[in-house]
């Protein structure tokens, strides 16, 4: 993340959303005046880091969560929220991608949100 952020940052926070084989990640940097850029790549690494997160964090019966924001300040503060029910992809997830998931990091249909494609196939 501090690789990726602009000089000058103050707070950086890294958007994840993942389902299946796909993530995004969205990279916000905050200067210390507030300005917030939001046009900011995250280099390959961080991507893969950000999947391999994903995947260990993988909980049987669980599940792994959808979606991630972690934030780092120009000190070294690192906090992070993981999000085990909210739709990826803001809601735009195709259903086949879904299920994917589902196969890849399997929940009891107990941790399976009321949107999941996979409640309807039990």
């Amino acid at each position: 993340m501090a690789r990726s952020a602009p000089s000058g940052w103050a707070e950086a926070e890294l958007k994840i959303t993942g389902a299946g084989p796909m993530s995004g990640t969205t990279l916000l940097a905050t200067t210390p005046d507030g300005v917030t850029d939001r046009k900011i790549g995250i280099d390959h690494d961080g991507q893969d880091a950000a999947d391999q997160l994903r995947k260990e964090m993988y909980q049987h019966g669980k599940g792994t969560w959808y979606n991630a924001s972690i934030t780092l300040t120009h000190t070294g503060k690192l906090t992070a929220n993981f999000d085990y029910d909210t739709p990826p992809f803001d809601g735009d997830a195709d259903p086949d991608l879904l299920l994917e998931d589902q196969q890849l990091f399997p929940r009891d249909p107990e941790h399976l949100p009321a949107w999941h494609p996979a409640r309807r196939q039990s």
